[in-house]
């Protein structure tokens, strides 16, 4: 009778075990508190196991395996979790589930990290200059307060998927902070001493090695080869003509002649435009072009014109001119002539007569919109912001860096629509005109038909003074 119990007994045990409810789990172990506080891979082990209980994903518990793959006691971090048996290594029953916390306990001390992709943009940043990067805040659990000086290597885990990264040190404090997460001291891989460069204009080149060292130059640019770089460097000291005048004293440096005369030669003809009057689609544009300030005339290349309504060329130099011409050019920079400016062919070109010494002549032209563009082909053509650059040919000048004029243009494709009141006075106050004009061709067109003399010009509302020369 006592055999019958016994087994009776032993089957509602076993049937109460197989009417337990069991739930999958994915475990990360680790083999002690400091490597599931840092996550470390190299003793990560992941199971999975059936148990009789529902634990908290993210949770770390310590939890006795036994013989299963030889685990025994380990420190498992709970990755996943479904309810109902699944796909499971094992199961486990009757077992404790103990929750900890494996980065609390112990000493803290509070960091604010700077982290880096890599060790070298870490180094800059230590040495001042602007890099890329993450901030986050840090508890370290035991060891020191971490240097403001240095770079450090550490593996941060998986906390917001950083894995090992370089860092350094913006603030600290000692005990506990508000930090986005805890790590153990061991978690610091390496420790990294920089040693920064002196460059005190931060344009990456060293003060030793810097032509410039208060003076940020990165190009080290110098063109006389003085050893002081073009950025700090206020004396040229080549002489371009060599007529044995240093550039810096040449008021000619591309001419030869005597340092009597600053350089320039003697006795030669000194051709100079002195005022240019402009008009083009531009309505705020002042027509002199000393007064334009920033503003561009505005060219459009179907229909559109710039209209050099005067230029007066002065003879200042010490004999009297031959006769010569005026070169237009388009230009990206506007500042000097160079090999990528393209020169216009226009159809209305300016040929310069002869000049008596001390004299003047005036003279204009008209530029097609369809003549400006910046190659051969009838389709080279950028819109946007360009200069058109005047040069007087050289006719063996004293001094021909004076030559040119510089017209700031803003090219488009097409005229703009909008009509502009148009009001002529005379010197005397008598109005000689006043109509709406469409197009800046019917402007010039107007100003053109006036007789020689001064007139003040009305554009809606914006007033300028001219002088009309026949």
């Amino acid at each position: 009778m006592k055999k019958i119990t016994l087994l009776l007994l032993l089957l509602l045990s076993v049937k109460s075990i197989n009417s337990q409810t069991l739930n999958y789990h994915r475990f990360e172990t680790y083999s002690s508190a400091e490597n599931a506080c840092t996550e470390n891979s190299s003793d990560q082990f992941s199971v999975k196991v059936n148990l009789d209980d529902f634990l908290n994903i993210g949770q770390v518990y310590i939890i006795d395996f036994g013989n299963e793959f030889n685990l025994g006691v380990r420190y498992a971090k709970v990755t996943n979790r479904g309810s109902g048996k699944g796909d499971a290594d094992f199961e486990l029953i009757n077992t404790s589930y103990t929750p900890i916390s494996p980065c609390i306990g112990g000493d803290y001390n509070y960091h604010n990290f700077e982290i880096f992709d890599s060790l070298e943009d870490s180094k800059n940043a230590i040495c001042g200059y602007t890099t890329q990067s993450q901030t986050f805040k840090v508890n370290i659990a035991s060891g020191n307060l971490l240097s403001l000086n240095k770079v450090y290597k550490i593996n941060f885990g998986r906390n917001f998927n950083l894995g090992s990264r370089y860092v350094r040190v913006l603030n600290r404090a000692t005990g506990r902070g508000d930090a986005d997460f805890s790590i153990h001291f061991n978690a610091i891989e390496e420790e990294i001493t920089v040693n920064c460069p002196v460059d005190d204009d931060k344009d990456g080149i060293e003060n030793s090695n810097d032509n410039c060292p208060n003076t940020s130059n990165a190009n080290q640019n110098d063109i006389d080869n003085d050893g002081i770089g073009d950025a700090c460097d206020s004396q040229d000291n080549r002489d371009s003509d060599g007529d044995g005048v240093q550039n810096w004293q040449d008021n000619c440096p591309n001419q030869a002649g005597p340092s009597s005369n600053n350089g320039c030669p003697i006795g030669n003809p000194d051709l100079k435009p002195s005022y240019i009057t402009i008009y083009s689609e531009c309505t705020s544009c002042s027509s002199n072009l000393d007064n334009l300030g920033s503003n561009r005339h505005i060219v459009s290349r179907n229909g559109g014109i710039l209209s050099l309504q005067q230029i007066i060329i002065d003879n200042i130099g010490e004999a009297n001119s031959s006769s010569t011409k005026i070169n237009f050019y388009t230009s990206i920079n506007g500042k000097t002539l160079d090999d990528s400016d393209y020169k216009l062919t226009l159809r209305n070109p300016i040929n310069i007569p002869s000049i008596s010494k001390n004299g003047y002549t005036v003279t204009s032209t008209t530029i097609f919109g369809d003549e400006i563009k910046i190659g051969e082909d009838y389709n080279d053509v950028l819109y946007g912001n360009y200069y058109i650059i005047g040069e007087i040919e050289n006719i063996n000048e004293s001094n021909v860096d004076n030559n040119t004029f510089v017209i700031p243009i803003y090219f488009r494709e097409y005229m703009s629509k909008t009509s502009t009141q148009l009001t002529i006075h005379d010197v005397n106050g008598n109005k000689i005109n006043e109509t709406t004009v469409n197009s800046k061709t019917q402007e010039v067109n107007i100003i053109k038909s006036l007789p020689e003399g001064f007139y003040f010009i009305d554009k809606d509302g914006k007033k300028s003074k001219i002088y009309k020369k026949n």
